[in-house]
């Protein structure tokens, strides 16, 4: 992250929280995921991660299938 903050900054004084949603977009906030025969399909180089920009919150997650 800290190639981010040399890029974007950090918070605006009087701002809470601004460089967050331009590190999310960035960054990008859905992920479309296969699976296969009930598993997760990924590569062998492919992996999920979560990254949190503005604080400890209460989060929510939205799964949609699709498919057969």
């Amino acid at each position: 992250m800290l190639h981010f903050e040399k890029i974007i900054g950090t918070t605006i004084p009087g701002e809470t929280n601004g460089d967050s949603h331009l590190k999310a977009l960035l960054i990008h906030h859905e992920v479309i995921v296969p699976i296969t025969a009930g598993r997760l399909d990924l590569g062998p180089w492919q992996r999920i991660f979560y990254a949190e920009f503005d604080g400890q919150r209460d989060k929510r997650v939205i799964v949609k299938v699709m498919g057969e």
